[in-house]
């Protein structure tokens, strides 16, 4: 309402005064104040509807880190659960070496290490030096260190002219079968034949790697770990 109308408005009232027109009076009255409640009105409202679309877009933010957070510790649990994998499988250390065959275990073991570590090195990173993150970052450590214990074990066996030894040793008894050098489909379907050839690489070494994988296993499985992963990965209500 521009000041032309209000002062029009306003002479009207003085000239409805002046004749004891109060009716003309209290239409003018409104005339000026309506404007100015709906005015009033519309500013409120407009400062109440900018508040609720920060509101939700702080939500909607939320909600969205909410989420990267989550996925983030799924895959942290995810290449952790990887290398435990592998690790479980040493039980039978000697078998799985004895038929690494093109290095498959050996470059099994490294990839899932190496995303184990990334993980691990994120997670590190991410740590808001909380109770339950202070927790589950010593377990994930105690973790990491184990693994490349065991890591570095593996290596060195693979590398000790013993081992190159044994699977010298292990073709060589498994030839009265008439089984040929690194035919393992020969060897595998022989039950026979396969308990002599893994037999040859029973040693101490072998059981070092298998106390090894025994310990990261142990780790990664323990109730109070998988508790606490789950407070970062259960979905949060609203």
């Amino acid at each position: 309402m521009d000041n032309e109308k209000i002062i029009e408005a306003l002479d009207k009232i003085a000239d409805a005064i002046d004749s004891n027109e109060w009716v003309t009076i209290l239409i003018s009255i409104i005339a000026i104040i309506a404007p100015l409640i709906l005015t009033i009105i519309s500013i409120r409202l407009s400062i109440r509807m900018d508040k609720n679309n920060k509101d939700l877009q702080r939500q909607i933010h939320n909600r969205d880190v909410d989420n990267q957070t989550r996925q983030l510790f799924i895959d942290i649990y995810t290449s952790f659960s990887k290398a435990t994998n592998i690790a479980i499988s040493l039980k039978k250390a000697e078998e799985v070496l004895a038929f690494n065959t093109d290095n498959r275990f050996y470059n099994d073991l490294c990839s899932a290490g190496q995303d184990m570590q990334t993980s691990f090195d994120m997670f590190s990173l991410l740590n808001d030096g909380t109770t339950n993150d202070k927790k589950l970052l010593d377990f994930l450590s105690d973790y990491n260190a184990s693994y490349h214990e065991l890591f570095d074990e593996i290596t060195n066996y693979l590398q000790n002219p013993l081992y190159a030894q044994h699977i010298s040793n292990a073709w060589s008894k498994v030839a009265i079968y008439g089984i040929q050098y690194q035919n393992f489909n020969s060897l595998m379907i022989n039950p026979n034949a396969k308990n002599e050839f893994v037999a040859t690489f029973k040693d101490p070494y072998i059981e070092a790697i298998s106390q090894k994988a025994e310990k990261v296993v142990s780790i990664f499985q323990q109730e109070e770990v998988a508790k606490l992963f789950i407070e970062h990965i259960k979905i949060k209500k609203m």
